[in-house]
């Protein structure tokens, strides 16, 4: 049962911590980013709930109402990081766009990246079903 629990912060976490050193290699560490870093390769919200669904499924079963649950939720996750989040990130820019024009003091500026490319999230799905199917059958 604490599979279920521990398997997806791992997978998160591992999704993280590709980002942060990724960021390393390009020379853009920060530490910072593992709070305020949204996008990027992989997406750790696709991680962890296709860790999550993955971890369900073999533990209450496949056929189970929860597993159908779970992946219900973790559409709805890996679909507002696709597109809500993405229009929130056009939505920046044109706020961005406009402060320039009408602002005379400096602000700050949005971000205009917010959301993920369909890239980062099956590479995200990706990480979190092979890593939750390697532990599960590693752990006790």
């Amino acid at each position: 049962m604490y599979k279920v629990i521990l398997l997806p912060f791992i997978a998160a976490l591992v999704a993280q911590a590709i980002k942060l050193a990724t960021d390393k290699v390009r020379d853009n560490f920060t530490w910072y980013h593992i709070i305020t870093s949204y996008g990027g390769m992989p997406s750790s919200h696709s991680a962890m709930v296709a860790a999550l669904a993955t971890a369900v499924g073999l533990v209450a079963g496949f056929k189970s109402i929860l597993f159908g649950l779970t992946i219900i939720f973790a559409f709805i996750v890996i679909r507002d990081a696709l597109g809500f989040r993405t229009y929130i990130g056009h939505q920046n820019k044109i706020l961005n766009k406009l402060q320039e024009k009408v602002s005379l003091e400096p602000a700050e500026t949005l971000r205009e990246r917010v959301g993920h490319t369909i890239w980062e999230v099956l590479a995200g799905c990706a990480l979190g079903i092979g890593l939750t199917l390697v532990l599960h059958f590693i752990l006790p």
